[in-house]
């Protein structure tokens, strides 16, 4: 029984000491956001650097991103208010976030896509506006290919972050859920209690 105990508190102290996301700042409902073109970009086709005011870092972009909507247009150097996240954009026509779009996202963020050049980041936003349905600015590509070689059938932890309307919509990973500390302690403390409640049980017995 002490060992369980020890082992528990342990844990529970473990998840107190660590902080959850804490080296990405990830924007909220009624945060003001403003948006550059990265050096990786060919004219305004490429990649997006989002700073969120007041959170983050002042000299370094707080994530990079791509449009999804071509039909709408964004101001290099304006200031937005973010008015949500959902799985689908916001203006006309409305369209789904397509799982091979998350895919292309997804691996670009998690590095498993490195993008080193302006030509390769021009291509993977024309990959993600064929994705999204646009076959006029969009081109099939191979950035096209390999999404549709790993074949995802959902769209995972990818969202579409909702920059107002007639604003261009951004791509936006956004972290699982996890309990809070605080959460994790009671849970602990509730196994502890069922565990001693258990051995007078037997005792009694």
């Amino acid at each position: 029984m002490k060992r369980t105990i020890t082992a528990l508190l342990t844990i529970a102290t473990m998840m107190l000491a660590t902080p959850t996301f804490a080296s990405t700042i990830y924007p909220s409902f009624g945060d003001s956001i403003s948006v550059s073109m990265d050096t990786l970009a060919v004219g305004y086709t490429g990649e997006i650097d989002v700073d969120i005011i007041g959170k983050g870092s002042s000299t370094t972009p707080d994530f990079i991103t791509f449009c999804v909507e071509h039909n709408y247009s964004i101001n290099i150097g304006s200031t937005y208010t973010v008015n949500g996240t959902s799985k689908s954009t916001d203006g006309a026509p409305i369209t789904s976030l397509n799982p091979y779009t998350a895919y292309l996202y997804n691996s670009f963020v998690n590095g498993t896509l490195p993008i080193t050049t302006a030509t390769q980041a021009q291509q993977l936003q024309q990959a993600i506006w064929w994705l999204q349905g646009d076959h006029t600015n969009g081109v099939n590509n191979t950035y096209v290919s390999q999404a549709t070689t790993a074949n995802w059938t959902n769209t995972g932890n990818v969202y579409i972050l909702d920059m107002g309307a007639n604003v261009q919509d951004l791509l936006i990973i956004q972290p699982t859920p996890t309990p809070e500390p605080s959460t994790l302690i009671l849970l602990g403390a509730g196994i502890i209690g069922a565990a001693i409640i258990r051995k007078k049980v037997k005792k009694q017995a």
